[in-house]
């Protein structure tokens, strides 16, 4: 009685190790397989959708950076 005890204890535990150990496999992750960050531009605090991206970060599978861009609108000098 004592040995299923200690056996169904032993294998709840390591179903939750396991279950704790998983990866994150819900990157954003373009075409190419590299990941892409993005920086996003919101009308106001309370806003659900973005009305621009402001930068972008793409990198490889190694996690170095390979590209970066800024939004040209941001590039100009701003009205005086």
């Amino acid at each position: 009685m004592k040995t299923k005890w200690l056996v169904s204890g032993v294998l709840g535990i390591m179903m939750l190790v396991f279950a704790g150990c998983e990866k994150n496999h819900n990157q954003d992750l373009n075409s190419s397989g590299a990941k892409l960050k993005q920086i996003l531009l919101y009308s106001n605090l309370d806003a659900k959708d973005p009305i621009g991206i402001v930068e972008e970060y793409e990198y490889d599978e190694t996690g170095r950076l390979i590209k970066s861009s800024v939004s040209p609108s941001l590039l100009s000098d701003p009205p005086c």
